[in-house]
């Protein structure tokens, strides 16, 4: 049995070593995408797809969290489960072997150390957990291409999840031995120090050695792949006003994107020696097309930039017959502005969500966020950037992330990252329990 767990851990620690904002202003401010003036715009807004903005624009992202399940697995190995468990066995036969007339007796009192116990209880109330758990990695890749009103790209995201199923029920430090040719089941209580005996069938409804023996634990990974090709183009209206405050350029945008989608389940069974029967994997894939729209008003005598956009209007679904599962996109709506000051070199973003959804960092629970980007532009060769987004049903932590992009109008280079305000110690050290690092290449003509 302790061969088994000691394996399970190493072995999704392992497998999992194997959000969807586009661009660097993107990743570097918040997530913002409303907003943007850039050519990731096919992406993120098709009312920013302008002439102003020609050129090309490529990047990568990949982005970790990890919700507890390689920390717990981390403090699992340090507890030592296998020298503990050892030791609460070795205890009572120890103690049977001495007295044998202690097996007449419906408790057995134990005389195991206070490390011994306090790490035994600890490791239960770990793997009682474990299905709360879950590890995402995430990449995101993309090209872009921008010319007069018209826009193209093709970018894939692909979403790695890892969890560990265990039956909770099945978790009891039960012990079994024979003596004289008779079995006996004992549940070991490390509060108490004390061996109660059990009988066979609450023995295998829950014990934990049992739960492995019967593959009853296993890690279960999700791999998402989502390519999408969209075509774009803008429409820009000059307006005029009897007031000329209200002058400025309406802008109405439209994408159409080709989507295809594969998915891929991988579960791995605990066993005491990992093999090649110890999986077992699916393979799916599907394709549809979305729509996405945006609209924005850019003001002509002061820099005051406002934009709807809705993506995914059409909410494509995939459908997976080998799972007999289908998965949605649903319709995301969000609102944005952005102010800009001393001749454009400093300009504030906001953006808010008006639906909720679910998102790549959160994949099981439903996010609205409130996200908040500076931008300051000193040259034209160099762009300083930091955003902040928070989530306003306080289902995830804030986040907070910064950027920089410098090189010529033809071809500039930029780095961002995004942390969050959740950290964990990890092997001694204190890290976020959520971060990216986004690299791009631009080039404006």
């Amino acid at each position: 049995m302790l061969d088994k767990i000691k394996i399970s851990l190493v072995s999704v620690l392992l497998l999992s070593s194997v959000s969807n904002a586009s661009g660097f202003k993107s990743n570097s401010m918040g997530g913002i995408t409303t907003t943007i003036k850039d050519t990731n715009a096919i992406f993120n807004n098709p009312s920013n797809i302008s002439k102003k903005h020609d050129g090309m624009e490529t990047y990568i992202k990949g982005e970790v969290k990890d919700n507890d399940l390689i920390n717990n697995l981390d403090n699992l190995v340090d507890l030592k489960i296998q020298d503990n468990v050892d030791k609460i066995i070795q205890n009572i036969e120890d103690e049977v072997n001495a007295n044998p007339a202690l097996l007449t007796q419906d408790d057995i009192q134990g005389s195991n150390t206070y490390d011994t116990r306090n790490n035994i209880s600890e490791v239960q109330k770990i793997l009682r957990q474990l299905n709360e758990n879950s590890f995402i990695l995430d990449t995101d890749s993309g090209v872009s291409f921008s010319l007069n009103s018209f826009s193209f790209g093709v970018k894939n995201t692909t979403t790695f999840i890892s969890t560990v199923e265990l039956n909770p029920n099945r978790t009891d430090l039960s012990v079994t031995f024979n003596v004289d040719g008779e079995d006996y089941y004992y549940i070991y209580n490390p509060e108490t120090d004390v061996y109660s005996k059990i009988t066979e069938s609450e023995y295998n409804e829950g014990s934990l050695a049992k739960a492995l023996d019967d593959n009853d634990i296993y890690s279960k990974n999700y791999i998402e792949s989502l390519t999408e090709i969209p075509i774009g183009y803008v429409y820009t209206k000059p307006l005029n006003f009897k007031y000329d405050n209200f002058n400025g350029d309406l802008n109405i945008g439209g994408a159409v994107k080709f989507m295809y989608m594969n998915l891929e389940k991988v579960n791995l069974l605990l066993d005491e020696e990992i093999t090649s029967d110890s999986f077992t994997s699916g393979f799916d894939n599907d394709y549809n097309f979305g729509i996405d729209m945006g609209v924005s008003y850019d003001f002509s005598n002061f820099p005051l930039y406002i934009t709807l956009t809705g993506k995914n209007l059409n909410s494509p679904k995939f459908v997976f017959n080998k799972y007999n599962e289908t998965i949605k996109r649903d319709l995301e709506l969000k609102y944005g502005m952005s102010y800009s000051f001393f001749n454009k070199l400093i300009t504030l973003h906001n953006e808010i969500d008006l639906t909720e959804n679910y998102t790549n960092y959160s994949y099981d629970k439903k996010l609205r966020n409130l996200k908040f980007g500076l931008e300051i532009e000193p040259t034209n060769w160099v762009s300083l950037n930091t955003g902040f987004r928070t989530d306003l049903n306080n289902n995830v932590n804030n986040t907070y992330s910064a950027g920089i992009s410098f090189g010529f109008k033809w071809f500039q280079f930029g780095i961002s990252a995004e942390t969050t305000s959740e950290t964990y110690d990890y092997s001694g050290t204190t890290i976020p329990r959520q971060f990216s690092v986004g690299l791009n290449l631009i080039s404006k003509w």
